[in-house]
């Protein structure tokens, strides 16, 4: 803690992210307070949500909390003639970036934009699992039916994965019965003629791929996991 860049209020102390860890810390705080006849500034190297709950604590009790940027720290570090590593030297770097130039306070978080920000991460994030999924069933599927990508116009739609996922193999193709393929397919949106066009075309591409048959069973079995993942997001 630093009262000036040249006055340290007191040598710098391990905060742990407990109750009572916290609690120390805002009585050192208030210490300070005591001394300078103001709320002292907090300024801390932002960590991700390592440094949230510590930053919500601050601002929730009244503190103008400041986060630097890492790669601020990391540069004032690499400047530095002496490529010491240490709480007590690290302190007092952020120290000196805090003095050396004027920064704006965090503003506190509106707590609508701050579930709205978690669904649209939790959106984010299940939009790139997805789309890792249907690459990973795609590269499967290259294995076990190569030329079963130029039947459908969309390969993960419900009326491919549907066939793919009854009838994974070229052999399992030619071997099935017509109407067992015509019936897994969604008609309601297609022209009359869509599922004889869709029929021939496998019948086409069963005949003409040459399936990569080492361990077949088990791409078998991970393909069919992929389609119960991809229609899970139907």
């Amino acid at each position: 803690m630093y009262l000036s860049p040249r006055e340290r209020f007191a040598k710098p102390f391990t905060v742990e992210h407990t109750a009572y860890g916290f609690g120390t810390l805002f009585e050192s705080l208030r210490e300070v307070e005591q001394v300078s006849g103001k709320k002292p500034d907090i300024i801390l190297e932002s960590t991700g949500n390592y440094s949230r709950p510590l930053t919500y604590c601050l601002m929730d009790a009244g503190y103008s909390v400041i986060a630097l940027n890492p790669l601020e720290t990391h540069e004032q570090k690499r400047r530095s003639v002496r490529k010491v590593k240490t709480d007590k030297v690290d302190s007092n770097r952020i120290a000196k970036l805090y003095y050396l130039d004027d920064r704006a306070p965090l503003r506190p978080v509106n707590p609508d934009i701050a579930e709205l920000r978690n669904l649209c991460r939790l959106y984010d994030g299940l939009t790139n699992v997805y789309t890792e999924i249907q690459l990973r069933f795609q590269s499967i599927l290259e294995q076990l039916f190569p030329l079963y990508l130029n039947v459908f116009s969309k390969v993960c739609g419900d009326s491919s994965l549907r066939v793919i996922g009854a009838f994974p193999t070229p052999e399992a193709i030619l071997s099935a019965g017509r109407e067992d393929i015509i019936h897994l397919l969604d008609t309601r949106f297609q022209p009359k003629s869509w599922p004889d066009e869709i029929y021939e075309k496998l019948m086409a591409a069963a005949r003409a791929s040459l399936p990569y048959k080492v361990a077949q069973r088990s791409n078998v079995r991970v393909l069919r996991e992929y389609i119960s993942i991809l229609m899970t997001q139907k």
